[in-house]
């Protein structure tokens, strides 16, 4: 393989968008001697269960896939923004898999402070039930290691073993279209407007449902659970509660990129990664907006309106039944 480009996202920088509109191109890319790979044709796994099972010490069924495609003659693409979450000892094994003249890491860096709150509603959606203010706690109680705010501790085992020369850093929230960014960089090419999908952002009202359903006790959700009636209709019923509430039971919290924490996370991106950095920055300043404010809803209507947490224990009975899982053997969501 003569050029190998490795998209590793992150989350919530439309890398959904970016992988839905490679794949929709493939006919163009072809034309180009292209290929998007996700790795299913060389094994059981695809592009994001390989990225998952490195991250998790699971290494054989990868190492064979790895092997197999990197026999390709393709100048080839793939992307995950699982890849982002890999280690060092993680980006070390994929790289000693791989046969290729030349790789390039492509890396989106968006504000964290814009990022935080996306990324607390995903983790909700795949099980994790705290509350936003536990989930900032969580993340300020060790800032500078943690990958939710601190992007470098992400870029870091990538710039380690590729070497600096090799990664591109792209200032996401300076970018109009992401889709049309990646095509243009990368392969010079305007799209014939492929009809690309972006995650929309889930209410707050149903992120809130969804914490407090797991909360009770970590039930089984696989993604038609948004579908169930009494979901919905639980779901309506916080919506027009919080309505009639006005701004009862919506909270706020700000925070700004000026503190100490996230000046001091700014500049050492900066340092660490020099030259690698695609967009226009003053100083050690990134991130043209500085502050944000985040909304969400507090989880004390659950205390004051009995009648709804009764719906929702209701609702977790149902969940149950409808999959099958004994009480006493609840299966637990993967974060």
């Amino acid at each position: 393989m003569k050029q190998l480009l490795i998209h590793i996202g992150p989350h919530k920088t439309g890398t959904t968008a970016i992988q839905n509109a490679l794949r929709e191109s493939s006919e163009q890319l072809a034309k180009l001697q292209i290929r998007y790979d996700t790795l299913e044709d060389y094994g059981s796994l695809n592009t994001h269960q390989i990225a998952d099972s490195i991250s998790t010490g699971r290494l054989e069924l990868p190492a064979r896939t790895l092997e197999k495609f990197s026999q390709s003659q393709s100048d080839t693409i793939i992307s995950s923004e699982n890849f982002s979450r890999l280690d060092l000892d993680g980006v070390r094994f994929l790289k000693s898999k791989l046969s290729c003249e030349k790789i390039r890491i492509i890396y989106f860096l968006r504000n964290p402070l814009k990022r935080m709150k996306s990324e607390w509603q995903e983790l909700v959606k795949h099980g994790y039930r705290y509350t936003f203010l536990e989930f900032i706690a969580a993340r300020l109680s060790r800032p500078v290691q943690d990958r939710f705010i601190n992007d470098e501790v992400r870029i870091a085992p990538w710039r380690e073993v590729f070497g600096i020369d090799s990664i591109d850093i792209h200032l996401y929230d300076q970018i109009e279209n992401v889709v049309e960014y990646f095509f243009n960089f990368y392969l010079e090419m305007n799209l014939d407007a492929p009809k690309t999908r972006v995650n929309k952002s889930q209410d707050p009202e149903t992120t809130e449902v969804l914490r407090a359903l797991l909360g009770l006790q970590r039930v089984f959700l696989d993604r038609t659970a948004s579908n169930i009636v009494e979901f919905k209709e639980l779901t309506n019923s916080v919506k027009l509660l919080v309505e009639k509430s006005g701004e009862k039971y919506h909270k706020s919290f700000s925070m700004s990129m000026d503190s100490l924490i996230f000046r001091n996370i700014e500049s050492t991106l900066v340092e660490r990664n020099n030259g690698a950095i695609h967009g226009k920055f003053e100083g050690k300043k990134l991130f043209s907006d500085r502050s944000v404010t985040w909304r969400f809803i507090s989880p004390d209507l659950w205390l004051e309106h009995p009648d709804l947490t009764a719906a929702l224990f209701s609702l977790r009975a149902g969940i149950i039944r409808s999959h099958g899982i004994p009480p006493l053997d609840i299966r637990l969501a993967r974060i």
